[in-house]
């Protein structure tokens, strides 16, 4: 088995590789490789800081990891059905964490849903630590009145330092990743206040981004019946289980909760 970074090796071999790695995950994962390129392109992945198992030549096992002030977010992990339980996961991080260290990476982290017991425990024999948990809802939203009114407006013109609980954010819905993604920004008015902002992929429910610009919990219904305007059906990944108010109000307006994800990392000496 051959390990090495994923630089030289074309798009649709990994992506390849991915979908038939997660084609028998946990939850349904979306098969159009257009998707992954680009949501890769603006989360900032590094091929050359990526790395991958090979058998005969064929990319088996992949970690993908996007990088940004010295943290190495590992946004996918697989190996394919015929070569799982041999620990290649952990052969590939004996290879990538030297070579993390050696470009001044301080920090790994990753995402993994909570019932996926196995790969827990493979990150914590790497050396992982579980720092928060995230829920994660879908479904769809059961309006109530009164609604707030929404304004689009260009991703340039939010004021990021405005919005709270940034800092409770997942990697994918950090500033720099929804800057260049695909999504629309809208904020949410009751009587001419500004109550709440909302980033959402209409084309697919996705919500990248939706928080109260107060911490009056009254709001959310307001705020939720007009996100149900733009989607009625909706994906909201990674809401920090510490934000009580807005998993309350998620669950409240009728959406499911089908799992739930621990944060975890790894500190690069």
């Amino acid at each position: 088995m051959r390990i090495s970074n994923l630089q030289s090796i074309p798009f649709d071999h990994i992506i390849s590789c991915f979908l038939e790695a997660f084609s028998d995950y946990f939850v349904s994962m979306p098969d159009d490789p257009e998707y992954y390129r680009s949501r890769w392109e603006a989360s900032g992945v590094r091929y050359d800081l990526s790395f991958g198992a090979f058998h005969d030549g064929k990319l088996v096992a992949f970690i993908i990891h996007c990088v940004t002030n010295q943290i190495a977010f590992n946004t996918g992990t697989g190996v394919i059905p015929a070569f799982r339980g041999q620990r290649i996961v952990s052969s590939i991080y004996q290879h990538a964490l030297p070579e993390l260290a050696d470009h001044n990476i301080k920090m790994s982290k990753l995402e993994v849903i909570t019932r996926n017991q196995t790969a827990i425990k493979i990150y914590q024999q790497v050396g992982f630590r579980i720092t928060r948990t995230y829920h994660c809802f879908r479904g769809n939203i059961n309006p109530m009145l009164p609604v707030a009114q929404l304004k689009r407006v260009d991703v340039t013109e939010l004021v990021w330092e405005t919005i709270p609980n940034r800092q409770n954010q997942s990697w994918d819905h950090q500033e720099r990743v929804l800057i260049d993604g695909p999504y629309e920004y809208y904020l949410a008015f009751v009587d001419q206040k500004l109550i709440g902002v909302i980033g959402i992929n209409t084309s697919f429910g996705y919500v990248a981004l939706l928080e109260l610009m107060s911490q009056d919990d009254t709001s959310w219904g307001p705020l939720l019946s007009a996100l149900a305007n733009l989607s009625p059906w909706v994906k909201i990944n990674n809401v920090d289980q510490r934000l009580e108010g807005k998993v309350q109000a998620l669950k409240a307006c009728g959406l499911e909760n089908p799992i739930d994800q621990y944060e975890m990392e790894l500190v690069i000496s």
